[in-house]
């Protein structure tokens, strides 16, 4: 890791400087506290000038900022925490190579989950009780995020999740500790459906898996399609062991739908693919961005892959976008660092562990101490942050960030991702 983290360097520091320097430039041109006109004061006596006003306390300057990592490096999750904990390393290797934050370095501390939710409430309690982090990264799908959002609310810690569920972080004020700066289940179910209008479809099926993440984009979906003149004839369920899902995929057959949207993540997504392309089914198979892993693609074969639509952010389609555009500038950087240091191609899914520890260090940056209270204050203050997957804005009553201009859907083309919608 210290080859990659020299290896880094040197292309590291311009960018890091460009994300994470504009908040400290914004912090230091404000006024103090003190500027601005007050009211007279009486003359001070020659007693009052005589004593000298007691110093400010200052916090100690941190030595580290210790962030833990909750993530699914073994178990069928791996496919989506590997390359997560991957970009979280190479996020972490980029910022200590630039010389840390405002020169303090970052510390990762990471547990595997197992995908395992029960593993994953003991991962975060073993980082927060034993390890005393500031923040923990994780988990990487909605089950293993859920299993640790009580407990990292109750202790008042900032969860940044990579888990897509909007139950999350809805209510926020019942998840002031919780962000995830993920792809939003009802963005995206939106954008499909906006896709789905302009390609003149009526009457289209859902395809879901039986767990959290399914049971949010059964929810956006059935909301997306109110008003669009649009039908969902069927909803199908399958659990997380089928080995089969041309049960479902018969029945939605028989209701002769337009497309077939799948809310569902590798291997499942990959073997959805697969048993469509057994079955000759011809409706548009329409993926979340739950398929966005490489390992879809591995898993269920190009040939299977071919002509199917996907709702995404743009980190696989960056060549789409113009020359110049910050946020293709982004991507390139994350794609160079990922591929020089792991030697394999990027996807959505890392990315999103690289995003999450780039907003983790922009807000500790902001904050300037190692507190969780002060993290979470800065957190809900980051504003127009370019990372690989959008431009991410918080507050208080939004904790995700996203807009909707974030989203496309893609189709693919002759082994490539294209755009074929954008929303306005």
């Amino acid at each position: 890791m210290q080859m990659l983290s020299r290896k880094l360097k040197k292309w590291a520091v311009p960018f890091l400087m460009v994300s994470l320097l504009g908040s400290a430039l914004a912090g230091c041109s404000g006024g103090s506290a003190d500027q601005g006109a007050k009211p007279a004061q009486p003359a001070a006596t020659t007693k009052d000038a005589a004593k000298p006003e007691p110093a400010k306390a200052e916090a100690p300057k941190p030595t580290e900022y210790k962030i833990g990592l909750a993530i699914e490096l073994t178990g069928p999750i791996a496919v989506w925490g590997q390359p997560m904990k991957n970009s979280v390393s190479l996020a972490v290797d980029q910022i200590n190579g630039a010389g840390g934050i405002k020169g303090v370095p970052v510390k990762l501390v990471v547990v595997d989950s197992e995908s395992d939710p029960a593993k994953a409430l003991l991962a975060a309690k073993k980082l927060v009780t034993q390890d005393n982090v500031l923040a923990v990264l994780g988990g990487a799908v909605s089950p293993t995020s859920m299993a640790m959002m009580k407990f990292l609310e109750e202790s008042k810690v900032p969860l940044v999740s990579m888990g897509s569920t909007d139950a999350l972080i809805e209510p926020v004020a019942e998840r002031k500790y919780i962000f995830k700066p993920v792809m939003r289940s009802q963005f995206m179910a939106e954008v499909i459906v906006q896709h789905l209008k302009q390609s003149g479809a009526k009457k289209i099926a859902l395809l879901a898996a039986n767990d959290a993440y399914g049971q949010s984009g059964e929810d956006a979906l059935v909301k997306a399609v109110q008003g669009s003149g649009i039908e969902l004839a069927i909803k199908e369920k399958f659990a997380a062991a089928d080995k089969d899902m041309k049960p479902q995929l018969t029945r939605i057959r028989s209701q002769n739908t337009d497309a077939i949207v799948v809310w569902a993540i590798p291997p499942a997504a990959s073997l959805i693919n697969k048993n469509y392309k057994e079955l000759g089914l011809k409706a548009p198979l329409i993926h979340s961005y739950g398929a966005a892993s490489t390992f879809y693609v591995s898993l269920a074969g190009a040939e299977n892959v071919e002509g199917t639509y996907m709702a995404m952010d743009k980190t696989w389609v960056a060549d789409n976008l113009p020359a110049g555009d910050a946020q293709r500038k982004a991507i390139e950087v994350y794609a160079k660092g990922y591929k020089d240091g792991y030697k394999e191609d990027i996807s959505p899914t890392g990315a999103l562990g690289y995003d999450n520890m780039m907003l983790v260090a922009k807000a500790l940056e902001q904050a300037g101490q190692a507190d969780r209270e002060a993290l979470r204050k800065a957190l809900e203050n980051v504003k127009d942050f370019i990372s690989v997957t959008g431009k991410v804005s918080m507050s208080a009553q939004d904790h995700n960030g996203h807009s909707i201009q974030d989203y496309v859907v893609a189709k693919m083309e002759n082994g490539k991702w294209k755009i074929v919608y954008q929303p306005k």
